[in-house]
Order: C-alpha cells, then sequence, then structure tokens
C-alpha cells in the first residue's frame, strides 16, 4: 500500500552542483575580494602625526548595550605633516 510520503520520495542523491557554475561564483568572488582590497576608505583619509604633548587626561565611562567601560580622553598637541607642511 503506497502512502502519500512514498509518492513524494524523490532521490536526490545522484544530484551534483554544475561545476561551471561553482567555478564562476569562486571566481566572481574572488574578484570582489581583490578589488575591495585595493580600494580607499570611502570618506576617510588617514593622516599621520607625532604626538607632541598630553594637555590633559581623564577616566570617562562609555556605555556599550548594557555594560560600561572605563577609558582614557585624551586632549592632544599633535604634529601633523601634509606634503612637508607642519600643521599644529
Amino acid at each position: 500500500m503506497d502512502t502519500l510520503a512514498d509518492n513524494n520520495y524523490h532521490d536526490h542523491s545522484g544530484d551534483k552542483p554544475n561545476k561551471w557554475i561553482v567555478v564562476i561564483i569562486l571566481i566572481i568572488s574572488l574578484a570582489g575580494i581583490i578589488y575591495s582590497f585595493f580600494q580607499k576608505p570611502a570618506g576617510k583619509d588617514v593622516i599621520s602625526g607625532k604626538v607632541l604633548e598630553i594637555l590633559s587626561e581623564k577616566d570617562a565611562i562609555l556605555d556599550i548595550g548594557n555594560m560600561n567601560k572605563i577609558v582614557k580622553e585624551q586632549d592632544l598637541l599633535v604634529e601633523i605633516t601634509i606634503k612637508s607642511e607642519k600643521k599644529k
């Protein structure tokens, strides 16, 4: 006697994904990863500087969700060099 479950049973054990589709997806993924490494961050420039002096320092409480974390907050005097021009 056949049951409803027996009539809807399909054996997919022999099915394999098309290897060319898998290769194309891997190539596109790899190209996207490589492309993202060579992009500059949008709207953010990285500027180097040298700390000349710590003007003030205090502890501050940082609220993160339901946790509090104590962090140091500093006012600094920094020398930044942009195209051989020094700015303070």
